[in-house]
């Protein structure tokens, strides 16, 4: 029965529909403009922004996890329908070439998209199948749909059209040329000599972060590997049921227990030495310490780390600068 009324529902709106595209003479919509020119004048206004605004910092996540960490370009569109790219991996990718030139474009597929569309070494580094990261290629992106643009063209945001990843564009900022920003980029990366930081919320070590190894730049797998970290802690959950179903006692209350949480946090690093995770990371419980529940803990993210020099070179630590919270990464 209910299933037989949803469809005379959609028959019902389906030809109201159809009796309101047969009533119109014209191919207008209600503002008085066709859809074709909308999209035109939408493209029209991305084109105007990448060119505008010259060259871009490009904060781009390959992979479906973000399991590689996140990676700086400088890209610079050109009104010939070019683009000029700067990559910080280049160090691995082609060490003689700063930056790599092929053509792009600014088209309507399900939405207003850009695409890299001539092969570049460094812009399809990490979506070129065969290569580099096998016959999968490391699951990254050369054609983004275009989601959003501030009104004065500070910012594109921009979405992986195959691993679906925010991808974020900002302006590259005065007193930096391609080169030197990508300098910087990889000396803030160097700067931070540590494989652990601990994690303090409001002065109380709640986790630890690692990585594999230090930044190095010989290599691809050095380089993302030093930008990949796993956050480890004990927290309280509440227990489920082998049918997936949180457990209850007797009188129906929650039943918790002690458990370990390790989950990846994909970095990304800028010149001024602060770093960003790709999402804020949430903690999944009280944090439990030293037989202590942190009740205050549950729910609690982090997100954007500024960087705070140390009595030493080796003691810097991190601010957390998004949270209520009082969180610091600290050797």
């Amino acid at each position: 029965m209910i299933r037989t009324m949803k469809r005379m529902l959609y028959i019902f709106a389906a030809c109201i529909l159809l009796g309101a595209g047969a009533c119109s003479n014209a191919p207008e919509d209600l503002f008085g403009v066709s859809a074709s020119d909308r999209i035109e004048e939408c493209l029209a206004d991305y084109r105007f922004a990448l060119q505008a605004r010259g060259q871009w910092v490009m904060e781009y996540f390959p992979g479906y996890e973000q399991e590689y960490g996140g990676w700086i370009y400088v890209v610079e569109f050109r009104a010939d329908n070019t683009v000029r790219a700067w990559f910080e991996g280049s160090t691995f990718v082609n060490p003689e070439s700063m930056a790599v030139e092929s053509d792009y474009e600014v088209k309507f597929s399900t939405g207003p998209m850009l695409t890299f569309n001539t092969f570049n070494e460094y812009l399809h580094y990490f979506d070129y199948p065969g290569t580099n990261g096998g016959y999968q290629s490391y699951r990254g992106d050369h054609e983004f749909s275009l989601m959003s643009m501030s009104g004065n063209y500070d910012e594109i945001m921009m979405r992986g059209l195959k691993s679906h990843n925010a991808i974020r564009m900002t302006p590259l900022p005065e007193g930096y040329t391609p080169e030197r920003y990508i300098g910087y980029v990889r000396e803030s990366q160097k700067s931070v000599p540590q494989t652990t930081l601990r994690v303090l919320a409001n002065g109380r070590q709640v986790a630890v972060m690692t990585r594999e190894n230090l930044f190095s730049e010989d290599s691809f797998e050095s380089y993302w590997q030093s930008k990949v970290w796993t956050i480890s802690y004990d927290c309280m959950r509440q227990v489920m049921t082998d049918m997936g179903v949180p457990a209850v006692d007797a009188s129906g209350n929650p039943v918790y227990e002690v458990q370990t949480v390790r989950e990846q946090l994909s970095t990304i690093v800028f010149p001024d030495r602060s770093m960003r995770l790709y999402a804020p990371y949430v903690f999944k419980g009280n944090i439990v310490c030293d037989g202590e529940e942190i009740d205050y803990m549950d729910g609690e993210s982090m997100q954007c780390f500024d960087r705070h020099v140390g009595a030493t070179e080796d003691s810097d630590f991190f601010i957390c600068s998004d949270s209520f919270i009082d969180f610091r990464l600290v050797p």
